[in-house]
């Protein structure tokens, strides 16, 4: 053997099985449950009925969240919803509103995860689905789940989707389907 032969293998190794320990690691923060729904619902501190909270920032309102019923855990910091409500500004001030039957909200981080008969509402088209989660941090709306998108013409079904609410994008991923209906809209 030439030497350094066991060196450069056992570097190699070494290197090789630390991406894939990262690459392990990222997907499973990728993929993380954002809220601890059922352990939630079990021990909450404080109900709440009619739930309404503001948030601001420099004297102008951020997001609203409201729900008919809220079971707060102080434990978790999270909060269970029954009959969810949301809206939120832009920074370009494009009003965008959400609804579900029910949701939970981390109250530390802000992240959402709201079910059943998910419904987000744009100036320009309307997201559908049965669930879906908001990431504060990164500013991010997913749906992990099939979810239809619609507006003045047009129909999209896609299997996932990811918007991006500083860029204002919407990304698809899986099977994509669209369709084109009525008269076109102009460029």
């Amino acid at each position: 053997m030439k030497p350094g032969y066991r060196k450069r293998r056992f570097l190699l190794f070494f290197v090789s099985g630390l991406l894939l320990t990262t690459a392990v690691l990222f997907l499973m923060e990728r993929f993380r449950a954002p809220l601890p729904p059922e352990a939630l619902l079990q021990r909450s501190d404080i109900t709440l009925t009619r739930f309404r909270h503001t948030a601001t920032e420099e004297d102008r309102v951020i997001w609203t969240l409201s729900a008919e019923r809220a079971d707060y855990d102080r434990k978790a910091d999270a909060a269970s919803l029954e009959d969810v409500k949301a809206s939120y500004m832009t920074k370009d001030r494009t009003p965008i509103r959400a609804s579900a039957l029910s949701g939970f909200v981390n109250i530390h981080t802000r992240d959402m995860l709201l079910e059943g008969e998910v419904r987000i509402e744009h100036p320009e088209y309307i997201v559908k689905s049965e669930k879906m989660e908001y990431r504060a941090k990164e500013n991010l709306i997913l749906s992990p789940v099939p979810v239809t998108v619609e507006s003045e013409g047009l129909r999209i079904l896609s299997d996932t989707l990811s918007y991006d609410m500083s860029d204002g994008l919407i990304r698809f991923k899986g099977n994509v389907k669209g369709k084109l209906h009525g008269a076109m809209p102009s460029p």
